[in-house]
């Protein structure tokens, strides 16, 4: 994502994050971290190249459990075969680089 990495990424968007959110995302387990980090650069996965990719490059043990613990967190939202950040994750991205990269954007 145009350079960033994903920690200096997660301390850029929080101030377009509500409280109970930063305070999930700081609750977070390390494997849940690795996951979290891996859709902050990548948004939106397909179900099998995630659970592929997780397992061999992320070293999660069990993708399975820590993509549904961060889609009861309200981190990660599941899609039909595929995952994605949660819409107010989302959304902080879009500001943070519409500020920060001038991007237009139609939402407001």
């Amino acid at each position: 994502m145009i350079g960033v990495s994903a920690k200096r990424l997660t301390k850029e968007i929080v101030k377009y994050l509500s409280e109970d959110i930063v305070r999930t995302l700081e609750s977070l387990s390390e494997e849940e971290r690795k996951v979290f980090e891996y859709f902050l650069i990548n948004i939106s996965v397909g179900e099998l190249i995630c659970l592929r990719e997780l397992r061999l490059y992320y070293k999660v043990n069990d993708p399975r459990r820590v993509l549904q613990e961060l889609v009861d967190k309200g981190i990660l939202e599941r899609g039909t075969g595929s995952y994605s950040l949660s819409k107010p994750l989302r959304d902080a991205l879009l500001k943070y680089y519409s500020r920060t990269h001038h991007l237009v954007s139609s939402r407001s």
